[in-house]
């Protein structure tokens, strides 16, 4: 996954870069591990708020989570957290729309069988 990290008022140190990258594994497992998936992490301070703005970008399906809190590392796992849930809902969604036809297409199918 490309990961591209930009810091306002403030300096993306290795920690915040180690602690995205552990949530990126884990969001990027659900999605099976695209490989053309991307990733853009921007983290600001302003005054005494800390904030992260995630936003994940695999095929045509993009999500995107901000976070918000006295530490930068929380409001960077709550932002993360968010992607992820944004992910497993996604999942459910591909899941359910292969397995299941639309009830319309089921009886449009029967009753044009059904005429013929």
């Amino acid at each position: 996954m490309n990961v591209e990290y930009m810091g306002k008022q403030i300096v993306v140190t290795q920690k915040y870069r180690d602690l995205t990258q552990d949530g990126l594994s884990r969001i990027s497992k659900i999605v099976n591990g695209t490989s053309n998936a991307k990733a853009k992490v921007t983290l600001a301070v302003d005054k005494h708020r800390k904030i992260a703005d995630v936003a994940v970008t695999f095929g045509a399906y993009s999500m995107v989570a901000n976070g918000e809190a006295a530490e930068m590392s929380m409001a960077l796992r709550g932002a993360l957290d968010k992607i992820e849930q944004q992910a497993i809902r996604q999942k459910d969604k591909w899941s359910t729309g292969r397995r299941h036809p639309r009830p319309e297409a089921a009886a449009a199918s029967e009753s044009s069988e059904a005429s013929a």
